[in-house]
């Protein structure tokens, strides 16, 4: 996995916030889902790098839109399909644009495969979309959708088919932007201290 460089989304975060004096961020605890709201999950596939090069967008916003319409759903949180590098501040990045609630979790991804069933849709920057309607395996889905995102330029955003929150809160890992919220601030303390960074992460 690895999510790639975190300091695009990040940037693209801030300017937004800066830009718009009414905007907020929310993150939500995984506690507060009910069953039967409408959880909606994505993450940008592709290659690292190629992610950088391009200018940062909405792609994943749209995606998610789009899988929404077609499923006749209205999202009532989002989840962020891996915590680690950019994926996981990219649904910040959704969750700021859309007013919809991130939640404080993740399912918990961290393998270079999506690992999810069908439908998903697969969307990039210019407005191209592909669905895969159905496939022989979960790891079908993977490879029908990176030829997808070869096509794209080897970066665009993928959407699985929205859940419904209890089974959100059966397979979520709970407090996951909580967890690196605080471990990054230990990590910048004790560089502040100029002490080991490691050291203070495990006490």
């Amino acid at each position: 996995g690895g999510g790639g460089n975190a300091s695009r989304p990040a940037l693209a975060i801030r300017s937004f916030m800066q830009d718009n004096d009414r905007a907020k961020l929310c993150v939500r605890g995984l506690g507060r889902l009910k069953d039967d709201d409408v959880v909606l999950s994505g993450t940008t596939m592709g290659a690292p790098l190629v992610a950088v090069e391009k200018l940062m967008t909405d792609k994943l916003r749209a995606t998610g839109d789009a899988m929404s319409a077609a499923r006749g759903v209205t999202a009532d949180a989002l989840l962020c399909l891996e915590i680690g590098g950019g994926n996981g501040m990219e649904v910040l990045y959704w969750s700021l644009l859309s007013g919809i609630p991130a939640l404080d979790a993740t399912a918990g991804k961290a393998f270079p495969e999506v690992q999810r069933g069908t439908p998903a849709l697969i969307g990039d920057e210019k407005g191209n979309r592909v669905t895969i309607d159905a496939a022989s395996s979960v790891q079908s889905v993977d490879d029908l959708a990176r030829a997808a995102v070869s096509t794209m330029g080897s970066s665009a955003a993928f959407v699985p088919a929205p859940i419904l929150g209890k089974e959100c809160q059966r397979v979520a890992v709970p407090n996951a932007y909580s967890q690196a919220w605080r471990l990054g601030r230990t990590v910048i303390e004790a560089q502040q201290r100029q002490t080991d960074p490691v050291a203070a992460v495990v006490e």
